[in-house]
């Protein structure tokens, strides 16, 4: 199965009052194409285990990134890759329509109203944004991830502030994407959420992989 991300090498460091942390040291991931891997790590300023994608995507240490066998340095406008952000700019700015409606920087963009329908923003599509519910502002930051119509999902704690039935109706939605052949790479604290749905687990302790494997080793 070809790759859908590779790194090698990665590093991310940062200061602090007590001098300078290692979040993430040497680390080298592969994740397949068609996967939907968890990444599962302590929380905390810089320990999360987002920092993987974030210092490999910007490139600010890492000695190789490639996402679908290319460079992935510097270049904002990336095709392929939606990434639901933790958080939104300046959202009090915006309605959810008009966060998504951004498609033009893309090749092939989802139609708005599918990707208005498909995250389940149809009765607030034109509130601010700061008048919606925790749940649903996570909704709009899943819509802008979809309006590239990627073949990868970069998720990070993609149904933080959701109800039970509205991450219940999520990972539906992310299982039908999966079985598509799309990528998804998420980071959660719900376990459940990691049962469900994880083919793979990454877990990230001390700024290293402590473990790589499929949901069933790892659990076990």
């Amino acid at each position: 199965m070809s790759a859908a991300i590779e790194a090698a090498g990665l590093e991310k460091s940062f200061a602090s009052s007590r001098g300078t942390v290692r979040a993430v040291r040497g680390v080298n991931v592969c994740v397949r194409r068609g996967e939907t891997v968890a990444l599962l790590g302590r929380t905390g300023p810089g320990s999360r285990p987002r920092s993987i994608w974030c210092s490999a995507w910007r490139a600010l240490t890492a000695a190789a990134f490639r996402c679908w066998g290319l460079a992935a340095r510097g270049n904002p406008a990336r095709p392929g890759r939606g990434d639901a952000a933790e958080r939104l700019a300046d959202p009090e700015r915006y309605g959810p329509r008009a966060a998504v409606d951004g498609r033009g920087l893309y090749r092939a963009p989802m139609g708005l109203d599918d990707v208005i329908e498909l995250a389940g923003l149809g009765e607030v599509a034109s509130r601010r944004t700061q008048k919606l519910s925790g749940g649903q502002v996570q909704r709009v930051r899943f819509a802008v991830a979809l309006a590239s119509n990627p073949e990868l999902l970069v998720l990070d704690e993609p149904t933080a502030a959701m109800d039970i039935a509205g991450r219940r109706a999520f990972w539906e939605l992310m299982r039908g994407f999966a079985a598509q052949g799309k990528t998804i790479l998420f980071v959660t604290h719900y376990l459940d959420e990691v049962d469900a749905n994880a083919d793979r687990i990454i877990l990230m302790a001390g700024g290293r992989i402590a473990a790589d494997g499929p949901a069933t080793e790892i659990k076990e």
